[in-house]
């Protein structure tokens, strides 16, 4: 497992080291985006198989797979707070085919602030804001989503035909440098531009604005069964289960309730003999994993806030 960083050495790293010296670049389709994968646990369609860090975690390629193909993520990166789950951060880049609009920037202003009005109702949002990078556009919003009670902060713009969302979602409320790295990754993004897109007129066909179709290519609430969610409920379980093995009892009924997809209901009787028994979908020393979305592992340390290379 990966071990925190002695504390010195990482104030001596952020004072005397550029910012991007960790940093990694990610090709996506027809995006390439950057993030600091020293701290982030990085995955993107193309690096589940044969993932050290995955492994680590004890999450398979095959549920990870599963959760960016239904969601159209291209890229999952999670900041772990291991202290505070409340306070770990999730990004993702969502890629989604729109039809209409084939390149945001080429509109004006005036209209791109159509969409952003279109979006800003969408979500809820009190506000939102056009950040150009470039020459793209993105529309930014922040808001909270009620359904998966995430905070999220969202960029959105359409390249190609596609529509592209940087966003981050928090159970608790982000501090003014996580939207700065957020930004920052926003900052990095670089597209394969196709100028051979027509331009459609923003006209309602249909009886439908063309923005409002637009919003189909856009993320409008946060990512259920993501990273974050599996990670913490798997953190949760051995704990669990620590707990049960410490507390003897004639007979004793343990009872694991997670409705999170990957982690399986478990309602076992547990008597009093030496017998290891751990929570649903991990391994003890005779039970074999039948869980999918985790991977088996007999000893499980907490994942640090920073990685060792």
């Amino acid at each position: 497992m990966k071990k925190l960083l002695v504390y010195s050495l990482l104030l001596i790293s952020l004072v005397f080291l550029p910012s991007n010296v960790f940093a990694k670049s990610y090709d996506l389709k027809d995006i390439n985006v950057t993030v600091d994968d020293s701290t982030w646990y990085v995955f993107t369609r193309d690096n589940l198989e044969n993932n050290a860090e995955l492994a680590e975690l004890g999450i398979t390629p095959e549920y990870l797979k599963n959760v960016m193909t239904t969601n159209d993520i291209y890229l999952d990166a999670c900041l772990f707070d291991t202290n505070e789950p409340a306070n770990t951060v999730e990004l993702f880049v969502v890629i989604k085919k729109v039809d209409d609009v084939s390149n945001l920037h080429t509109y004006s202003d005036s209209e791109i602030e159509e969409l952003g009005e279109a979006l800003k109702k969408k979500v809820n949002a009190k506000d939102y804001n056009i950040y150009t990078v470039d020459k793209y556009k993105y529309v930014h919003v922040n808001y909270y989503d009620p359904t998966t009670t995430y905070n999220i902060d969202e960029y959105y713009t359409v390249i190609n035909g596609n529509g592209y969302t940087i966003m981050a979602q928090k159970t608790n409320q982000f501090s003014s440098l996580e939207l700065t790295n957020v930004k920052n990754v926003v900052d990095t993004a670089k597209f394969k531009y196709n100028a051979s897109y027509e331009k459609p007129p923003v006209s309602s066909k249909g009886g439908i604005n063309i923005w409002q179709r637009t919003l189909i290519g856009a993320i409008t609430g946060g990512v259920i069964g993501g990273l974050s969610v599996l990670f913490n409920k798997k953190k949760k379980k051995d704990k669990n289960a620590v707990n049960v093995n410490s507390t003897p009892s004639p007979t004793s009924t343990v009872t694991y309730q997670n409705n999170t997809e990957g982690i399986q209901n478990t309602t076992e009787e547990t008597p009093n003999d030496n017998k290891e028994e751990m929570a649903s979908g991990f391994q003890n020393n005779t039970k074999e994993e039948t869980v999918p979305g985790f991977q088996n592992d007999t000893e499980y340390d907490p994942v640090p806030e920073t990685k060792n290379q």
